[in-house]
């Protein structure tokens, strides 16, 4: 297998996954190899029309969330996860600023930039691992339920616990699916260094022969990103969010390097084009969900990356 940096899409559909070649590794902050003095662009990657997502307030989102509590009373549809974005103006920081920030701030997170033509950046500081693969061993995380961390010293709620519990679910029938055998622990409160925290499991299996494209093709989208069952209600959030996703809420991440591929899911992040950041946020939204609540939590998620772009930049 090749090795490489995968960056894909929500949906394969008018955004494409892009594989970059490496030309200069480094771990740790050392050089491992390449040419450090110049990089040969080798990477085919499809330049795009770009596409402005619909931004909502805070009413309409109200009113779509009521709406999308209607679609649960027949008992069909258990879980979608309601996305939505907005833009704000970067405040002065450039884009190596802002990345070099989210390292420092979130050591936990897998932090990334992806460049892609026409002067469009992806950024992010992700707290989900889509699937961990080296040698044979795999693991993978169910992480769903969000609450603000100085709420640690009360009970998680019923409402999280099921949302969380949907993502097992799903989890542990892809591994059924393919006769593997799992180790599980969890769900247990698990910190991002920002603001919030999740209920997390964690899978892991061994000596599995299965291709990491066939895991990938029945793993994504979980019911994190999209809902329970996935088809049902990916086809309702294609009809109502509103807006095409791109590469929010797909995944990426390094392919093959020494042996060992790690893939995330891309939250926390933000498009950059000019001096413009997009920031994607969502949240599961069950029969028993508070539009109001759903509302403040999409919020509490955006302070990820808008505590470090409201404050003042260090030079």
């Amino acid at each position: 297998m090749e090795s490489g940096f995968l960056f894909s899409p929500y949906k394969n559909t008018s955004d494409k996954p892009i594989w970059i070649e490496p030309d200069v590794l480094f771990k740790n902050g050392d050089f491992l190899s390449g040419n450090k003095h110049w990089i040969e662009h080798k990477s085919h990657i499809p330049v795009n029309e770009i596409e402005e997502p619909q931004c909502i307030d805070k009413n309409e989102y109200v009113r779509k969330i009521d709406n999308l509590k209607g679609e649960f009373r027949d008992g069909k549809l258990q879980k979608a996860v309601f996305t939505r974005a907005f833009k704000t103006n970067m405040n002065g920081w450039t884009r190596k600023a802002l990345f070099n920030a989210l390292i420092a701030k979130y050591p936990q997170a897998f932090v990334y930039m992806v460049n892609l033509p026409g002067g469009l950046s992806w950024i992010g500081a992700s707290p989900e691992t889509l699937l961990t693969v080296e040698n044979d061993s795999i693991e993978t995380m169910a992480l769903a339920g969000t609450r603000r961390k100085s709420d640690h010293l009360v009970q998680w709620g019923e409402k999280e616990i099921e949302e969380q519990h949907f993502v097992e679910q799903h989890v542990e029938d892809v591994f059924r699916s393919f006769g593997l055998a799992f180790r599980k622990e969890g769900p247990l409160t698990h910190q991002t260094g920002g603001e919030i925290e999740h209920l997390r499991t964690v899978y892991q299996t061994g000596n599995s022969k299965i291709s990491t494209s066939e895991l990938l093709n029945k793993l994504h989208p979980t019911p994190a990103v999209c809902g329970l069952p996935v088809a049902l209600s990916g086809e309702w959030l294609e009809k109502n969010e509103g807006y095409n996703r791109s590469y929010y809420s797909g995944f990426l991440g390094p392919i093959n390097m020494n042996g060992t591929s790690n893939l995330f899911v891309n939250l926390r992040c933000a498009r950059i084009h000019g001096d413009v950041a997009t920031i994607y946020v969502g949240g599961g939204i069950t029969e028993t969900s508070d539009p109001q609540l759903e509302w403040a939590e999409t919020e509490l998620k955006s302070r990820t990356l808008l505590n470090i772009i409201e404050s003042k930049l260090k030079i």
